[in-house]
């Protein structure tokens, strides 16, 4: 690869130290490099990428998240550089920023195509939204639980009283989903994980599915509490809300984005190094 498209949180990268080190570097290497700021224009980020073959993002997780979210249209791969605390989405760590990069350079990495949410509710949101990691319900407003019900493909599979639910991807299943019980699994899987929230119920495990399958979360009418309300976040951006008898509908999104790895770690001993820290 030659020619890339830097993304830094300046918020992460401060004085973007880090970022410019490794423009300077693929510059020595020959390579063009341009950074653009996340805050800049759909547009404008779309004529500049135009020329780009890989979309180099300095952050935490949260700032891949965002970047695959907002360019994951473009069908570029993306590969993070790790400024945040654990990092589990970025491949290059900033002590070995030149190795990885002059890997990059060299076109030893693998390209690992990864699967994306979408989902739409609520009886006014008539569009669809997509999720790099994760779907989630929550309580809202004075709501001490809140009562929902699980479909799968029109089917019922259970009726939980909680704090809500989580649906992800197998990449987000080293988020929330993981932080409240639920399993962990390869990135390059293809299964939506639904993981309760602090259910009131002695049966609640979290189910993995298959990424075909169309899975719609009712809020019932009959509530614990009559003033319930849920929450609806899109990795962790707040999209709405929900109100007895309105639903979420998630399914897999058509549209996917690709990661670069050039690290010739398993997913096992990744898992192991970040979960350790």
């Amino acid at each position: 690869m030659k020619r890339f498209t830097v993304i830094a949180n300046a918020a992460k990268d401060i004085n973007l130290t880090v970022s410019t080190r490794a423009i300077r570097f693929l510059k020595e290497q020959g390579c063009t490099c341009i950074r653009i700021d996340p805050q800049t224009d759909m547009e404008t980020c779309r004529k500049i990428i135009a020329d780009t073959e890989c979309i180099l993002v300095v952050g935490g997780d949260g700032s891949i998240i965002r970047t695959v979210r907002r360019f994951a249209s473009l069908k570029l791969p993306f590969i993070g550089i790790n400024m945040g605390r654990v990092g589990y989405l970025a491949e290059i760590e900033p002590e070995t920023l030149y190795a990885d990069l002059e890997a990059l350079v060299k076109d030893q990495g693998q390209v690992e195509p990864r699967m994306l949410l979408e989902g739409s509710f609520g009886s006014t949101d008539s569009g669809m939204h997509m999720a790099v990691n994760d779907i989630v319900i929550s309580r809202g407003g004075n709501a001490n639980l809140i009562k929902y019900t699980i479909y799968v493909n029109g089917e019922r599979l259970y009726t939980y009283n909680g704090d809500g639910v989580i649906l992800s991807t197998p990449a987000g299943s080293t988020g929330y989903s993981m932080a409240a019980g639920g399993p962990i699994v390869s990135p390059r899987a293809k299964m939506i994980l639904v993981t309760p929230v602090c259910a009131m119920t002695l049966n609640s495990r979290s189910v993995l599915l298959s990424a075909e399958d169309e899975i719609r979360i009712a809020m019932t009418e009959d509530q614990p509490d009559t003033d319930a309300k849920a929450s609806v976040f899109f990795d962790g951006q707040p999209r709405g809300s929900m109100l007895p008898g309105d639903s979420l509908l998630v399914k897999k999104s058509k549209k996917t984005y690709d990661m670069i790895r050039i690290k010739k770690e398993s997913f096992l001993e990744k898992l192991r190094k970040k979960m350790s820290d």
